[in-house]
Protein backbone atom coordinates (compact mmCIF):
# COMPACT_ATOMS: atom_id res chain seq x y z
CA UNK A 1 0.00 0.00 0.00
CA UNK A 2 1.18 3.70 -0.63
CA UNK A 3 2.42 5.83 2.09
CA UNK A 4 0.35 9.03 1.99
CA UNK A 5 2.10 11.96 4.48
CA UNK A 6 -0.55 14.77 6.03
CA UNK A 7 -0.23 17.97 8.36
CA UNK A 8 -2.80 18.55 10.74
CA UNK A 9 -3.71 22.17 10.81
CA UNK A 10 -4.76 21.49 14.90
CA UNK A 11 -1.77 20.65 16.75
CA UNK A 12 0.95 21.19 13.96
CA UNK A 13 2.02 17.61 13.63
CA UNK A 14 3.17 15.88 10.49
CA UNK A 15 1.88 11.99 10.06
CA UNK A 16 1.97 9.51 7.71
CA UNK A 17 -0.67 6.71 7.02
CA UNK A 18 -0.82 3.65 4.61
CA UNK A 19 -3.97 3.23 2.59
CA UNK A 20 -5.16 2.28 -0.59
CA UNK A 21 -5.59 5.48 -3.00
CA UNK A 22 -9.64 5.27 -3.33
CA UNK A 23 -9.47 5.98 0.89
CA UNK A 24 -8.59 9.21 2.61
CA UNK A 25 -7.83 10.04 6.22
CA UNK A 26 -10.12 11.02 8.21
CA UNK A 27 -8.66 12.28 11.09
CA UNK A 28 -5.52 13.01 12.71
CA UNK A 29 -3.46 10.05 14.37
CA UNK A 30 -1.83 12.20 16.87
CA UNK A 31 -4.99 14.68 18.21
CA UNK A 32 -7.73 12.88 16.69
CA UNK A 33 -9.42 16.32 14.93
CA UNK A 34 -10.42 15.99 11.30
CA UNK A 35 -8.44 19.62 10.02
CA UNK A 36 -5.65 17.71 8.33
CA UNK A 37 -4.21 18.15 4.87
CA UNK A 38 -2.75 15.95 2.36
CA UNK A 39 0.91 17.27 1.97
CA UNK A 40 2.70 16.41 -1.38
CA UNK A 41 4.90 13.57 -2.08
CA UNK A 42 7.87 12.68 -4.49
CA UNK A 43 7.05 9.73 -5.74
CA UNK A 44 9.16 6.62 -5.82
CA UNK A 45 11.10 6.38 -8.86
CA UNK A 46 13.55 3.44 -10.12
CA UNK A 47 16.00 4.16 -12.70
CA UNK A 48 16.94 1.04 -14.18
CA UNK A 49 19.97 2.22 -16.27
CA UNK A 50 22.23 3.15 -13.39
CA UNK A 51 24.09 0.46 -12.51
CA UNK A 52 25.57 0.16 -8.19
CA UNK A 53 28.28 -1.30 -6.81
CA UNK A 54 27.52 -4.33 -5.97
CA UNK A 55 28.05 -5.33 -2.09
CA UNK A 56 30.25 -8.37 -3.10
CA UNK A 57 32.72 -6.10 -5.83
CA UNK A 58 32.99 -3.17 -2.62
CA UNK A 59 33.89 -6.12 -0.29
CA UNK A 60 36.52 -7.36 -3.20
CA UNK A 61 38.44 -4.16 -3.29
CA UNK A 62 38.61 -3.49 0.27
CA UNK A 63 40.06 -6.67 0.77
CA UNK A 64 42.40 -6.28 -2.34
CA UNK A 65 43.56 -2.96 -0.71
CA UNK A 66 44.28 -4.37 2.56
CA UNK A 67 46.29 -7.03 1.00
CA UNK A 68 48.72 -4.37 -0.59
CA UNK A 69 49.15 -2.93 2.50
CA UNK A 70 49.97 -5.74 4.32
CA UNK A 71 51.94 -7.01 2.14
CA UNK A 72 53.88 -3.73 2.07
CA UNK A 73 54.13 -4.07 6.14
CA UNK A 74 55.71 -7.34 5.90
CA UNK A 75 58.25 -5.93 3.40
CA UNK A 76 59.07 -3.33 5.62
CA UNK A 77 59.43 -5.62 8.83
CA UNK A 78 61.46 -8.11 6.78
CA UNK A 79 64.17 -5.40 6.35
CA UNK A 80 64.66 -4.01 9.64
CA UNK A 81 67.32 -5.72 12.05
CA UNK A 82 66.68 -6.55 15.69
CA UNK A 83 69.51 -7.16 18.08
Amino acid sequence: MPKYYYHCNTCHCNFFAYHMISERQEDCSECGLPDISKLLTKPLYFDKKVKKNATGEVTKKYIDDNKRILEDMKKEVKGETYD
